[in-house]
């Protein structure tokens, strides 16, 4: 369905077309956020790739690099699929363990000092602020591939889906 069907289907049961368009493009993008909330829905998906820092543990999510944390700058990021990582002369992408795990269950196996390849990732979300750790510390600058599940909105143009 077209974008200005779905608006005429709201036009015609809230009164044809004096409701104001402003409030009927807020109105469809607030809908749209509230079903977005209740799962991961296929329009979501998105690819991203970064890279890690060497010596670097933590990385901020969506905002750019802070003091003591890189930065991969995901806007409308909501939750992780699936997260690769591999060195940058390989050819080939390996799995990162993901979800299972919580930071204080990984900071109590690995060591604050360790460092090597990566093998999990936990996130970590305080006051609204959603950090990626990886364990043990990178020792090396590796290519990350995160599948994500992203914050969508309505298209500008009234002829698109």
């Amino acid at each position: 369905m077209k974008l200005f069907e779905a608006k005429d289907i709201c036009r015609w049961h809230l009164s044809k077309t004096s409701f104001p368009i402003e409030q009927l493009d807020a109105a469809l993008a607030h809908a749209r956020r509230e079903i977005e909330k209740l799962q991961n829905f296929y329009w979501m998906e998105n690819v991203h790739q970064k890279a890690t820092v060497d010596g670097m543990p933590g990385y901020n999510i969506t905002a750019a690099a802070s003091t003591g944390y890189g930065g991969f700058s995901i806007t409308g990021w909501k939750d992780f699929r699936k997260i690769y990582w591999k060195e940058t002369t390989d050819k080939r992408w390996k799995e990162l363990d993901y979800g299972g795990a919580k930071l204080e269950d990984a900071d109590r196996v690995y060591n604050t000092d360790d460092t090597g390849s990566p093998e999990l990732a936990v996130l970590d979300v305080r006051d609204g602020d959603e950090k990626l750790f990886i364990f043990p510390i990178p020792d090396d600058a590796f290519d990350l591939k995160l599948y994500t599940f992203d914050w969508t909105s309505n298209p500008a143009s009234n002829l698109l889906e």
